[in-house]
Parts: C-alpha cells; sequence; structure tokens
C-alpha cells in the first residue's frame, strides 16, 4: 500500500485581470497627445503677431512687412499650429472608445471623424508649407520684392489649391459633428459637448485674434473632460440605453 502523502498539483499563479480603464503604454501615448492637441493649437494661436488682424485679405505687402519683422515668431506661429492640429488625429482611438457601437450617436461619431482627420492632416500641411514660405520670402538675403513674388506665386498656387482655408474648414465641422454625436450618446455628459460646440463655432465665426483665443481655452477644456471619462463607464451606459 502506498503511504506516501498526496501532493496537491500546482495550480497557476492568480493575476489580476486587466480593465479596459488601465490603457496600455501605447494607449497613454495616444490618450496625452489627444490632450495636447488643443493645447498645442491654442498656443500656436497665440503666438499668431497681432499686427497681422489689421492686415487686409489679399494685401500680400502689408502682411509680408509684418512677417518680416516677426520672422521667427510667425514660423513658429505656422508650426505650432500645425503640429496642434495633427494631434487631433489621436482624438479618434479615444473617442471611438468612449461611444461604442450600439450607443446613440456612434454612427454619427465615426462619419464625423472622416473631416475630422483629413482636415487636421490638411491642415497640419498647410501650416507647414507656409512656415516655409513665410522662411523663403522673408530671409534676409531676399530682397523685399522677390519675396513678395515668391508668397503671391506660392500662396496663391500650390498650397491653396492643395490646402487653403478648405481644410481648417473641414477640421471645424468635423469637430462640431464630434460634439453632436456625444451631445447624442449621452456618454459623456451633456456639458461638455455643449461647450466645444459652442465655443468652436464662436472661434470660427469672429475674426482671428485674442477673442479666438480665449475661445479655444474652454473648447479644449471641454475636450480635456471628454477624454478623462471611463470608457467602461460609457459601455455600461449604452447597456442601460438598450
Amino acid at each position: 500500500m502506498d503511504t506516501s502523502e498526496h501532493v496537491p498539483a500546482p495550480t497557476a499563479p492568480q493575476t489580476t485581470p486587466r480593465t479596459h480603464d488601465r490603457p496600455s503604454r501605447l494607449g497613454r501615448v495616444v490618450l496625452a497627445g489627444a490632450l495636447a492637441g488643443p493645447v498645442v493649437h491654442l498656443v500656436g494661436s497665440a503666438l499668431q503677431p497681432a499686427a497681422l488682424d489689421a492686415v487686409g485679405p489679399g494685401d500680400y505687402a502689408a502682411a509680408l512687412d509684418v512677417m518680416r519683422d516677426a520672422r521667427d515668431q510667425t514660423i513658429a506661429w505656422r508650426l505650432v499650429s500645425g503640429l496642434g492640429s495633427l494631434l487631433f488625429v489621436l482624438l479618434a482611438g479615444p473617442l471611438v472608445a468612449l461611444v461604442p457601437r450600439g450607443a446613440r450617436g456612434a454612427v454619427l461619431l465615426r462619419v464625423a471623424l472622416v473631416p475630422l482627420v483629413v482636415g487636421a492632416t490638411g491642415n497640419a500641411g498647410y501650416q507647414t508649407a507656409q512656415a516655409l514660405v513665410t522662411a523663403g520670402a522673408t530671409h534676409p538675403d531676399v530682397t523685399p520684392e522677390a519675396g513678395l513674388a515668391v508668397w503671391e506665386h506660392l500662396d496663391t498656387g500650390v498650397t491653396d489649391v492643395l490646402f487653403g482655408y478648405h481644410v481648417l474648414l473641414a477640421l471645424a465641422v468635423g469637430l462640431l459633428v464630434v460634439a453632436v454625436a456625444l451631445l447624442r450618446s449621452g456618454t459623456v455628459g451633456r456639458v461638455a459637448p455643449v461647450v466645444m460646440a459652442v465655443s468652436l463655432v464662436g472661434a470660427f465665426l469672429v475674426p482671428a485674434g485674442l477673442l479666438t483665443g480665449l475661445l479655444l481655452v474652454p473648447f479644449a477644456a471641454a475636450v480635456a473632460a471628454v477624454l478623462l471619462r471611463s470608457p467602461s463607464r460609457a459601455r455600461a451606459l449604452v447597456g442601460q440605453q438598450r
């Protein structure tokens, strides 16, 4: 008869299940970039030379004089604004997580991401092109006449055809429809989407300048409030809606 003690079989170590609210390192990077987008865009708007507000549309000579006097500031304004615009692309991932399939507004949100991404990347390219044109046209070795000719040719040519003002309009429309979709879904509350929509419309309608920058502050705060919501809470709310 076997008198040896019975040795229990080894058990697998207990692990804590990973929750959806604990994002991976890549997820944290994406979330940080998405949060930074409106803030960087706001900083870029603040860098715009104030004297440009008094320049009429199409007055390239006056605009070039201002940009020549504030060359570094103008280039920084364009590059920082372009970076902020590009970071808006990172909003897509967190927003899809907050409005999952089956939620009210889910389809509308995914449709809105198309003009948002196209507008954000297009505006980033436009701002970068403007920075390069400014750097060339205002270079100390370039005469004012030659700089003006370069600026008029490029600004009304390739940069306007490929990018132009319509990409900024696409970005604004995409963000506005995103706010409507978030409001309809109810997964992130009601206040933040309303603040997003109102501040965005105001910033887009008023002339560029200090007021535009001030209106972007509540917009950035509302975007942060939306992105910091819990995805699992959003899914729970969708379950209640069903």
